[in-house]
């Protein structure tokens, strides 16, 4: 085996790890490929969204986007420093 090979290895493991329970760990691999099908049918949306859109409704669409990812960080933001202070 290859020394590169042996470096990605671990990432690709389809062996589950057991905690103290017993109970199955996660697999590794699952994650990955979820997050790389996500992405694909993003990037795909995206690119082919342009065609449907106009230039002002995307912008506003991603500027829709842009606020709601705000307001999660602000909420998260402030419900963590209420709970840091009590």
């Amino acid at each position: 085996m290859s020394r590169g090979s042996r470096d990605i290895a671990p990432l690709i493991s389809c062996r589950r790890s057991l905690d103290p329970r017993g109970r199955g760990g996660d697999i590794r691999l699952f994650p990955i490929l979820s997050d790389l099908v996500w992405y694909s049918f993003v990037s795909g949306a995206v690119a082919c969204g342009r065609r449907f859109l106009s230039d002002r409704g995307y912008r506003l669409l991603v500027g829709c986007c842009a606020l709601f990812i705000l307001g999660f960080g602000l909420y998260f933001g402030y419900r963590d420093a209420l709970a840091l202070a009590g």
